[in-house]
């Protein structure tokens, strides 16, 4: 199932499923969660194709965002992360109708995604 907003594909097929096998509420058949071979897993699902793990893990690959961070406490980054990440109730019914989300909230607020 793909999910679409307006005729274009908003989660490709790839990153729902490694985000629905990484939420597995069975941890013992969570994506990742066997100590042997849970990292390998991961790095070999097609989502992270072309992903060089050795240029990340010696450090030759620039992450695309570094933040400022001034110390331990500062949320500055994070200040509007939750509201960037939050889906009105139409996109919610849409979502929902689609099959892949969860209930709209009760009191008809906003709601963040949830994949279940």
């Amino acid at each position: 199932m793909l999910l679409q907003r307006n005729g274009r594909t908003i989660v490709p097929t790839d990153a729902q499923d490694l985000i629905t096998k990484l939420l597995n509420t069975d941890r013992d058949k969570r994506f990742g969660a066997n100590v042997q071979t849970g990292t390998k897993d991961i790095k070999a699902h097609p989502f992270f194709n072309g992903v060089n793990w050795n240029w990340i893990e010696k450090k030759l690959v620039k992450p695309p965002i570094v933040p400022e961070i001034k110390s331990s406490e500062d949320l500055d980054f994070w200040k509007n992360a939750a509201e960037e990440f939050v889906a009105d109730e139409d996109e919610i019914q849409e979502m929902v109708e689609q099959g892949g989300f969860g209930e709209i909230p009760a009191d008809g607020g906003k709601a963040l995604f949830a994949w279940v």
